[in-house]
């Protein structure tokens, strides 16, 4: 096992292995899927935000092979238009990866990643299918929101 964390530039080889990574990462922790059907990324957008430089691609390899990543976004805090926010639109680590240091490491690299790009406030976006509330804390993170979802039962009405 020779594991790296780096980060990538966004080409169609990687869009291609995160689909794949993704659609692991969907059936684990999405919820509403019944209506969201399997993953289906918008990866012309992320082209153009990372072209921007508002979108970056924090992975971790075991040699070639994709075990991970942290998609993270910049830009301006809509209520404070002073403050620049940087938050992951999504991370993964495969289950195969889980369980050592391992995942706490990927994480680690991704947030001395995250800090180096000098932005006022820092977050992550926790699935309530996946408790790292304990490590966002110890990291030095406070819960600031709780998001809630459903279904809109008038949905093509």
């Amino acid at each position: 096992m020779s594991i790296t964390f780096q980060i990538e530039k966004l080409t169609g080889r990687l869009a291609g292995e995160i689909d794949v990574l993704g659609e692991e990462h969907g059936a684990e922790f999405t919820y509403h899927r019944e209506v969201k059907g399997t993953t289906d990324i918008d990866w012309g957008y992320y082209f153009s935000q990372e072209a921007q430089g508002w979108v970056n691609f924090f992975t971790a390899r075991d040699g070639a092979k994709l075990v991970g990543y942290v998609v993270n976004y910049a830009g301006k805090d809509r209520h404070y238009r002073r403050i620049t926010r940087l938050r992951d639109d999504t991370f993964y680590l495969a289950p195969e990866y889980r369980g050592t240091r391992l995942g706490i490491s990927f994480l680690l690299a991704a947030e001395r990643e995250r800090e180096a790009t000098k932005v006022d406030i820092l977050g992550w976006v926790n699935k309530a299918k996946s408790d790292y509330e304990a490590i966002w804390l110890r990291m030095g993170y406070v819960k600031e929101e709780i998001h809630y979802t459903k279904i809109n039962p008038q949905r093509g009405a």
